[in-house]
Order: structure tokens, then C-alpha cells, then sequence
């Protein structure tokens, strides 16, 4: 797992599992953002921060994980988030555990996220590196946040605008929903230095903008019925089983 400072009090990590992004604000009593996926990376990250508060992006096991690492931190999700958890915990909860018992991990138990403050974004929560202000941004899921922080230049968007990953439209949201979270997060990119997305590293500005353009491109080709190139990692098998159910997704939306 590694980390990249973006600020005197910002620290972003990934893991060794998809690249999954979490972000550390704050040493002390602080909020740290998303997890990494394996049982060393989150032991790991407990012996780095002491947070108040644990955030995620949406409910996808591998951005669910950080109550493991800090069993005591208060916990905040989004409404969507939340409506999402008390529907699909059940079936969460089963797609992490396929991955454990695929890569020999003990089974764990995914966190239970029921006592969170629930928040409506667009919303405020305080922390240490200043206010983080939280946007909607369903379209990769139902749920989904993009998440600025005040005065730092950075900005995390969760599962979009990935460096090693095509799009992921969800089967459920649509086309629609993930053009319209790329221009709220194409917005905040206007205002900021360092973007950190749901899988991948920390991006500079000019190069979230080129991969912005390139998903809007491959997105708005994909509604209007083409079957385009990926816009990376074309010779990813696992990419192109996503580029397929983007295609199904758009027709049955």
C-alpha cells in the first residue's frame, strides 16, 4: 500500500487491490475517507491516523471497509448511501465474501454502517483540513459523492474518472446519471490542484480533464447505441467484461 501527500494534513492511499483509493485527513481526530481492501492494509492504516469520523463514497464492499481499521470513529454516509445499505447489505456483504474465500482470506464481516450520521448532499462535515462539502453523484451507482475539501485544492470523486479503469455505468442509474456526475465533478475540477478517484492515484488537474473528456466521449457514444473503443486499458479482459455490461446497461435503461 502507498501513500502520496497532497497537503500538510492530506495523505492519499492505495491499495494493492484495484488500486482502491482511501484518504487520510488529519493525524489526530480526523476523517479518513473510503478503505483499502485486505486485512494487512487495513491494520496498516490504524497504526497511521487516529479519525473521528469515517466516510464513504458509496456502498461497494471495497469503499466500506474502514470501520475494521477504527471500530470507534463515528461514521457518516450520504442518504442514498444509506437507502442503498439497508436494501443490498445482504448482498454486499456476499460479494466480499466471495473475494475473501477466492483469495484465502478469513471470511470478515462487512462493517455495519446503520449508526452513521446520515447526511443530504449537497451537505457540509468539518475536519481538521478544513470543511469537506459533499455533491451527489449517482450514476456509477444509485448512490455516490464527490467530496471537496475546503482550501486544499483537492478533491475526491469516488468511482469515476479512473486512470486504470473504463467507466462503470450502473445497470440500474444509467447513461444519463454518470454524464451528469461527470459535469459536477468537471465543475470541481475547475477548482482544484490534486483529484483523487475511487481506483487509480492522485491526478492533476489537466489530467483528470483529459480522462473526463475521454469517459464523457466513451459514455455518450455507448447512449447513443455504438459500440466504441475503450477509452484505456483496451487489452484488460476484466475491462472489456465492463465495457459489455456498460452496452447492456444502455439498452435496458
Amino acid at each position: 500500500m502507498k501513500y502520496q501527500q497532497l497537503d500538510t494534513q492530506i495523505w492519499a492511499g492505495h491499495s494493492s487491490i484495484w488500486s482502491t483509493t482511501h484518504t487520510i485527513l488529519g493525524r489526530e481526530m480526523g476523517v479518513v475517507v473510503d478503505s483499502p481492501v485486505t486485512p494487512g492494509e487495513l491494520a496498516a492504516l490504524a497504526t497511521r491516523t487516529r479519525p473521528a469520523l469515517v466516510v464513504t463514497t458509496h456502498a461497494d464492499w471495497d469503499h466500506l471497509l474502514g470501520p475494521m481499521a477504527f471500530p470507534g470513529a463515528d461514521l457518516a454516509i450520504e442518504h442514498r448511501t444509506a437507502t442503498r445499505l439497508t436494501r443490498e447489505f445482504t448482498t454486499i456483504a456476499d460479494e466480499m465474501h466471495v473475494w475473501d474465500n477466492a483469495n484465502h482470506t478469513l471470511e470478515r464481516q462487512l462493517p455495519d454502517w446503520s449508526s452513521a450520521q446520515v447526511v443530504v448532499a449537497p451537505a457540509t462535515l468539518q475536519s481538521p483540513c478544513g470543511a469537506l462539502t459533499l455533491y451527489s453523484t449517482p450514476g456509477h451507482t444509485e448512490d455516490g459523492i464527490a467530496i471537496e475539501i475546503a482550501d486544499s485544492g483537492v478533491v475526491i470523486v469516488g468511482d469515476y474518472i479512473s486512470p486504470c479503469e473504463i467507466p462503470q455505468i450502473g445497470p440500474t442509474t444509467g447513461g444519463a446519471h454518470y454524464l451528469a456526475a461527470l459535469t459536477t465533478i468537471d465543475r470541481l475540477i475547475n477548482q482544484a490542484e490534486w483529484i483523487i478517484p475511487g481506483h487509480g492515484w492522485p491526478l492533476t488537474a489537466t489530467q483528470a480533464r483529459v480522462i473526463l473528456h475521454e469517459d464523457r466521449e466513451y459514455v455518450r457514444a455507448v447512449l447513443a447505441g455504438d459500440d466504441p473503443r475503450l477509452p484505456r486499458c483496451a487489452d484488460d479482459d476484466s475491462q472489456q467484461l465492463t465495457h459489455q455490461r456498460n452496452l447492456a446497461a444502455a439498452r435496458s435503461v
